[in-house]
């Protein structure tokens, strides 16, 4: 079906990065196209290209790293010398998009403790919380947010980039910058790792149109 560039104009779009590697599903009034991208997503009309390094080594979808079944990037909390190490991870976003636009991103941990016994040969894993909530860090989070990432957090989980994306402008987003590492046990009997799996979910919509398509009674942006 096609759609006049009037048209377009006033219409939304909903972006959705599904955990940093997925695919696209793009909405418009009566239009909906899935295309499946790794990466470097576009709809023609928006584009995000996710970089994913641990000590400036980019990964992608085929990476050890991702899990492509439950769509989460493994990230090592507990082991410094680990190549996904958290201290070694960078999550960099570089938004493009054709028509004046709101972004917010909902930040998805999980921390999991896993302990291997040598007797038994057996592997327990239990689920961890960050209880405390640090500067510069993401909401009950060891990851570090980087330094020019500016947002506002709201109860809806929703971290709200505080900007309009202009009218055919670029937007880099340096959204994970490191982190504090965590202490691991071990000794005869046996040995801890701490897991963090990370996904995200990102929405790109036209700028005029956010509370209506986000369905929201207040106002979330400074500006």
């Amino acid at each position: 079906m096609k759609i006049s560039m009037a048209r377009r104009v006033l219409i939304l779009i909903i972006l959705y990065l599904i955990a940093l590697i997925s695919s696209i599903y793009v909405t418009f009034a009566y239009y909906k196209k899935e295309s499946a991208h790794q990466i470097n997503l576009s709809t023609g009309d928006a584009q995000i290209l996710t970089e994913i390094s641990f000590n400036g080594i980019l990964i992608d979808e085929l990476s050890p790293y991702y899990d492509s079944t439950r769509h989460v990037l493994i990230v090592n909390v507990s082991d410094e010398t680990s190549e996904n190490a958290l201290s070694k991870l960078d999550i960099n976003l570089v938004i493009t998009s054709d028509y004046a636009s709101r972004v917010r991103i909902k930040w998805m941990e999980s921390y999991i403790k896993e302990r291997f016994y040598y007797e038994r040969n057996e592997t327990i894993r239990e689920a961890m919380a960050i209880t405390n909530s640090r500067e510069g860090y993401h909401p009950f989070s060891l990851v570090m947010r980087g330094e020019d990432y500016q947002v506002i957090t709201h109860e809806d989980g929703y971290q709200y980039v505080d900007m309009i994306l202009e009218e055919r402008s670029t937007l880099n987003l340096p959204i994970a910058d490191g982190g504090l590492m965590m202490y691991a046990r071990s000794n005869d009997q046996f040995v801890e790792s701490i897991i963090l799996e990370i996904s995200l979910v990102i929405e790109i919509v036209q700028a005029n149109r956010y509370q209506e398509v986000w369905q929201l009674s207040y106002q979330p942006f400074s500006q």
